[in-house]
C-alpha cells in the first residue's frame, strides 16, 4: 500500500512538474481530446489527489480515499491517456476492497488475514504481461526494427546513460532481433510462471531486472517501472487457505531458487 501509494504520487509530481495538465485540459493541442476538462474541474481533480493522498498515507479513512484515488486516476485517465494511470486506478480500486486494518502502520508485523484482493491484482499482473507480450506478436517488432529504430531515436533526442554505455552493440539489427524476440519470450513467460509457487522465486529476480533494464535503456518510464516493481509484490506471498494466513512461500526442491524469495524480498 504504501509502494501504491508512492507511485501515484509520483505520477502527480511529474505531471505537476512537466506542466502535462495544460495538454489534458486541451489547452494545448485541443484536438487531442476527446472530453476536454475545464482547467477549474482538473485542477479541483489534482487537489483531491492531493487530498486523498495524505489520508491514504496517513491510514485514516483508508478505504474510502483509496477508492476516492482509483475514481480520480480513472476519471484522469479518459484526458491523460497513459496506461500505467489506468493500472494504477485499477489495483488502486483493488487494495480499497480489503486495505490493512487500521492503517498498515498499525497492522505490519501485527495482523495477518487473508487478502483475496491481493490474488486479483496478482491475476491482474499476469494479464499485463500477457496482452504486452501479444500486442508486440507482429513482424515490426519481432524482425526488431521498432528496438532498432526506438535506440536509434533516443540516441539522437535523448540518450538516456545505459543506451550510450551500449550504442555499439543495441544499433545492430542482428542483435535488436535477439532483444525483441526475448522480450516477447520473457513477458509471456512472467505473464504464466509467476503464478507458479515452483518458479515464482526465480521469475521474481527476473521480471525486476526486465523492468529495471527497461527503465535504463528508456527515459521517461521510471514511474512505470517503480509501479510494477511495487506489484511485483503481490507474486511474493503465497497464500494458506487453512490458515488463512499468508506467508513466503519456499522451494524446497532445491537450495538456490529456496534463497531468491529472501534476496528479492528486501
Amino acid at each position: 500500500e504504501y509502494g501504491l501509494g508512492i507511485a501515484v504520487a509520483m505520477q502527480l509530481i511529474d505531471d505537476l512538474s512537466a506542466h502535462r495538465f495544460a495538454v489534458y485540459t486541451g489547452a494545448y493541442f485541443p484536438w487531442r481530446q476527446v472530453f476536454p476538462l475545464p482547467a477549474a474541474i482538473y485542477s479541483a481533480f489534482l487537489v483531491g489527489e492531493v487530498v486523498l493522498l495524505v489520508l491514504f498515507f496517513a491510514g485514516r479513512y483508508t478505504r474510502l480515499a483509496a477508492f476516492g484515488l482509483a475514481a480520480l486516476l480513472f476519471v484522469d485517465n479518459l484526458v491523460s491517456f497513459l496506461n500505467h494511470r489506468l493500472l494504477m486506478s485499477i489495483v488502486m480500486g483493488l487494495v480499497a476492497l480489503r486495505p490493512a486494518p487500521g492503517g498498515w502502520h498499525s497492522a505490519i508485523g501485527r495482523t495477518k488475514g487473508l487478502y483475496y484482493n491481493l490474488d486479483v491484482i496478482r491475476f491482474q499482473i499476469s494479464v499485463v504481461y500477457i496482452c504486452t507480450a501479444i500486442h508486440k506478436m507482429h513482424s515490426g517488432f519481432l524482425s526488431g526494427e521498432v528496438l532498432y529504430n526506438m535506440f536509434d531515436m533516443l540516441l539522437v533526442y535523448r540518450p538516456p546513460f545505459g543506451l550510450l554505455l551500449l550504442e555499439r552493440w543495441l544499433m545492430d539489427p542482428a542483435v535488436c532481433r535477439v532483444l525483441a524476440v526475448a522480450t516477447v519470450a520473457v513477458e509471456l513467460g512472467l505473464g504464466i510462471g509467476l503464478n507458479s509457487r515452483a518458479l515464482s522465486g526465480v521469475l521474481l529476480p527476473v521480471a525486476a531486472a526486465l523492468h529495471i533494464t527497461f527503465a535504463v535503456l528508456m527515459p521517461s518510464i521510471w514511474v512505470f517501472t517503480f509501479l510494477m516493481l511495487v506489484c511485483l509484490i503481490v507474486f511474493v506471498p503465497d497464500r494458506l487457505p487453512a490458515a488463512g494466513t499468508y506467508t513466503l512461500y519456499h522451494n524446497h526442491s532445491a537450495t538456490w531458487p529456496r534463497l531468491l524469495p529472501w534476496i528479492v524480498w528486501p
